[in-house]
């Protein structure tokens, strides 16, 4: 089971199949229980926070009973806060006292967890932050800090050359390593951090190495943070862009955090694992270790139902490309591998037969993937496929449907177009985009695809579509909002191409001179209770359009549930 790193093309190679990884933030940040911002939250001086390092035995710390629980549930690699924005190491540094050997613990926890990946066949991959509020010339420094560090005297190049000594001890003292997985870059350029020189030495040190992209150069992945890109991400040219998606079971710090109380369930990491997949992506999935260095049951429970999903359906998952469909007439995913398609399926069909639009290659044969070996049968036409499904699901929340075709699959995407005046945009076509702390996304109530938790008044709703000539629409919504979170008002707006998205997600910019149409939200009786809301009509021009659905005020905590919009043609 022993790693073996070869080169830089194995390796994006390897990451490009590998889907899954456990992310661990774990340091000083974990005795005070608050999540890993607590000092700057708290504008906690150094002079307090720092002697937290004589609290720091985490006794319950055994790095195989970490790496077992990240195998058991299928990950491929572990990535470790080497160093957090607070500055403090968990391993043996030379450059700074302010590390692991210097607290009770007094033991090199990446040595030993990098050892134990390693021999249970895991890459691994170290977090390290550029941002530092412990070091005295890191610059800019937080604003509460400034007069003190400023009248001292910054030196930013000093901190440069401690960043590239740490850099440097990570890639040398503790054999080939993966990846080094940035953070923190936000506050600086790539110029000032002179990150292209200090990668070029990461390379020279460990030329298979794989680097992020937040030394704010593009290097090898994009890493969006507690979001969903609603598809595949693409570089300059076009081309798929290799990415992960860094998510915690939690609702919001990613270190250990004793008042939290609102996780995401297994079902729920489930469905956004495979999600994420059918895009292109890996999963890099986060726990927080208590202060005693043992992982705390709501993420155990997490993993191992991963791990069991994983033992039955890795095939649709490991190696596979993203879905050749842009939509699906069903509740769930694709992915692919050759001459193989794998439908994910979230909401089971009750009459025992599975739609799937746009698919001209011929189906040899389907099966389920983890049921019995009978085959199933299919019904194919130059527009729709049926397959004909048990009516009890196999898997409560993710059951893999598999066909195998003639050849590697050619699909005519599936657009809208209006039928009889009618534009209709069901929320299961419907791209949800968010910035860092989405929440809303697409869920299932009373067996119906609705847009949902939409609790983050950054997050937008999308559709495009086609209409064959220009015309007048009014836009209606089939929505739901109890009285008391009722009250936000949405803009429903027409773009023409999707120049408004970024890197990160929906760009803030104006966009008042947009055609558009704005409603506040009226109360109906509970989240159960749909009505239609009628916005207003937007004249939209032929061809390719855009609706956007953007909250500009959301007193009440919430936008609202979203079964389907309607553009009705006004004759």
């Amino acid at each position: 089971m022993a790693v073996e790193y070869t080169t830089h093309e194995e390796s994006l190679r390897w990451f490009s199949e590998a889907k899954l990884g456990m992310f661990v933030h774990f340091g000083l940040y974990a005795i005070l229980g608050r999540g890993e911002w607590r000092q700057l939250v708290d504008k906690i001086p150094c002079a307090e926070y720092d002697p937290l390092i004589g609290q720091f035995n985490p006794s319950g710390f055994h790095a195989e009973e970490w790496v077992n629980l990240a195998r058991e549930a299928g990950c491929q690699y572990l990535t470790i806060t080497t160093k957090h924005h607070d500055g403090f190491c968990l391993y043996d540094t030379k450059l700074t006292d302010f590390q692991i050997m210097n607290s009770p613990f007094g033991r090199d926890l990446i040595a030993e967890l990098t050892e134990a990946c390693h021999a249970q066949g895991l890459r691994m991959h170290y977090y390290y932050s550029i941002l530092d509020w412990h070091h005295p010339d890191f610059s800019p420094p937080p604003e509460w800090m400034k007069e003190e560090r400023e009248a001292r005297g910054l030196e930013p190049a000093r901190y440069l050359e401690f960043m590239k000594g740490q850099l440097r001890e990570l890639c040398t003292n503790y054999g080939p390593i993966g990846c080094i997985w940035y953070d923190g870059g936000w506050l600086n350029t790539a110029e000032q951090l002179d990150a292209a020189a200090q990668n070029a030495m990461i390379r020279e040190l460990q030329p298979h190495i794989l680097i992020n992209d937040r030394s704010n150069l593009p290097e090898d992945l994009t890493t969006p943070e507690q979001r969903l890109p609603a598809t595949g991400l693409t570089n300059a040219d076009g081309s798929p862009r290799r990415w992960e998606a860094c998510l915690t079971i939690t609702s919001h710090w990613w270190g250990y955090d004793q008042e939290e109380t609102n996780y995401k369930s297994p079902s729920f990491v489930l469905r956004t694992f495979v999600d994420i997949v059918s895009k292109g992506g890996n999963l890099l999935l986060n726990v927080g270790p208590k202060p005693d260095g043992t992982i705390q049951e709501e993420f155990v429970a997490v993993f191992q139902h991963l791990g069991r999903w994983m033992r039955l359906n890795s095939e649709a998952i490991y190696g596979a490309s993203a879905s050749p469909f842009r939509r699906v007439p069903f509740f769930g995913r694709v992915t692919a591998k050759g001459k193989t398609l794998y439908l994910h399926v979230f909401n089971w069909p009750l009459r025992g037969l599975l739609r799937l639009d746009g698919l001209k290659t011929r189906v040899l044969s389907a099966r389920l993937l983890a049921g019995p070996e009978a085959p199933l049968e299919v019904q194919q036409t130059d527009q729709s496929l049926l397959i004909g499904v048990p009516t009890a699901a196999p898997d409560p929340d993710v059951s893999v449907v598999v066909l195998e075709l003639e050849a590697e699959p050619e699909v005519e995407q599936v657009v809208i177009r209006p039928a009889n005046g009618v534009v209709c945009l069901p929320a299961l076509y419907a791209d949800v985009h968010g910035p860092h702390g989405q929440r809303a996304r697409l869920e299932v109530a009373d067996r119906v695809v609705q847009v949902g938790n939409w609790i983050n008044a950054k997050d937008q709703v999308a559709w495009d579509f086609e209409l064959p000539a220009a015309g007048v629409y009014e836009v209606v919504a089939t929505y739901a909002c109890p009285p008391e979170q009722a009250g936000a008002t949405v803009a429903a707006m027409i773009r023409k191409d999707e120049s408004w998205l970024g890197p990160h997600g929906p760009k803030d910019e104006p966009d008042n001179d947009l055609p558009q149409v704005t409603a506040e939200i009226p109360p109906t009786a509970g989240w159960d209770d749909f009505q239609e809301l009628r916005f207003g009509t937007l004249s939209f021009e032929a061809g390719l359009n855009y609706l956007v659905l953007k909250p500009r005020e959301m007193p009440n905590g919430a936008v609202m549930a979203l079964r389907q919009v309607e553009l009705r043609e006004v004759r």
